[in-house]
């Protein structure tokens, strides 16, 4: 199916499932045009009772897409709503002071990220920053636009670390996050100029795209892969950083798509 519509622009396929969405009506119906005599062309024929046309929302491999933004349905974000407090400071001999303030914030930022209209539609034209973490065991991100003066994520995404990257140092860990993220959205980012954001300070100048000088043959290799992008590394103080962190802290089970 992604070849016979291939070249058709505002088309997204999943297995059989096709979603044509357009700015308006116009564009809208010449799309289709285009999806139907493709279809027809390859002799294939849609089901009308699973059809759904010129709608403003529709509900597809488990969001619900809008012209406002993109939102998970809400039974899969049960997830984020069973992450639990936090029960012990990150760091060894700080003092641990969990208190009412802290956890209206935490549910406050839960609800944030399950109340829609959550992702906002990628914009080209717009300002772009990838914002990205590490902890001991995960790698999270976060794709974000500034829209209407507003920063909006376009999207989220985490992974375990298997065993070998779990034994990386910290700052491999932070390294990998950032390799790992701009790949996985190379299809927003390549050819677009954006900020790439770290809580690591010292990646600035190790991961730096106009970096040079001696680094860790493992640093290099992932620098090199870098280098496809037209980035600016930002450093961000981890108390900006609470999504991503977030994301590389609440992940559990198998070690998808590692990179060595």
């Amino acid at each position: 199916m992604n070849t016979i519509l291939a070249g058709i622009p505002g088309v997204a396929v999943y297995l059989d499932d096709i979603v044509v969405h357009a700015p308006d009506m116009s564009t809208h119906d010449e799309r289709f045009h285009r999806v139907f005599v493709a279809l027809l062309g390859n002799s294939l024929t849609l089901n009308s009772e699973k059809c759904s046309f010129a709608a403003a929302a529709i509900d597809f491999v488990g969001f619900r897409l809008t012209a406002k933004g993109i939102a998970p349905l809400l039974s899969n974000v049960d997830a984020i709503h069973r992450i639990p407090e936090p029960t012990s400071a990150s760091q060894k001999e700080e003092p641990w002071n969990w208190t009412a303030a802290c956890s209206r914030a935490f549910h406050s930022l839960k609800t944030q990220l399950t109340t829609p209209p959550i992702l906002a539609h990628f914009d080209p034209s717009s300002p772009t920053l990838v914002t990205c973490d590490a902890s001991a065991g995960a790698v999270g991100a976060v794709l974000s636009q500034v829209q209407d003066g507003v920063e909006r994520p376009v999207a989220f995404a985490s992974r375990a670390l298997n065993p070998t990257e779990q034994r990386y140092s910290v700052g491999e860990r932070e390294a990998l996050a950032c390799v790992w993220a701009c790949e996985r959205w190379h299809l927003y980012l390549y050819g677009q100029r954006f900020n790439l954001r770290t809580d690591h300070q010292a990646l600035t100048t190790l991961l730096s795209a106009s970096g040079s000088g001696h680094r860790p043959l493992r640093l290099h290799r992932w620098g090199e892969r870098l280098r496809q992008y037209d980035y600016q590394l930002r450093f961000t103080p981890g108390r900006d950083n609470v999504v991503a962190d977030l994301l590389s802290r609440s992940i559990e089970g198998p070690y998808p798509n590692g990179l060595s």
